[in-house]
């Protein structure tokens, strides 16, 4: 369980998306006060030369961040929320395979 303002970091399981030349972007849940955690997500290398308002924007661990991408009531929610994200990625991948 997260505690208030406190950010973990969430990335897809590697084994999942070994083979695929797409790579799911990683994911933060942050808990803004017990009852609203936010989804942030990680921008990848194509989409920092995107011009972006500097307020949907931060820096951490080195890396830079899409600000607030959806909010939900619980932890547990944002954690399924970003998984079906990952899910949905996945579909993407093999239906392009065919």
């Amino acid at each position: 369980m997260l505690k208030e303002n406190e950010m973990r970091i969430l990335e897809a399981p590697s084994e999942i998306f070994v083979s695929d030349d797409i790579k799911p972007n990683k994911y933060i849940i942050q808990n803004i006060d017990n009852c609203h955690f936010v989804i942030h997500r990680e921008l990848s290398e194509n989409e920092m030369e995107q011009t972006l308002p500097n307020h949907m924007l931060f820096d951490y661990e080195g890396k830079s961040w899409l600000a607030v991408i959806a909010t939900f009531g619980s932890e547990e929610e944002a954690e399924i929320a970003v998984h079906s994200y990952w899910n949905a990625i996945k579909q993407l991948v093999e239906m392009s395979k065919n």
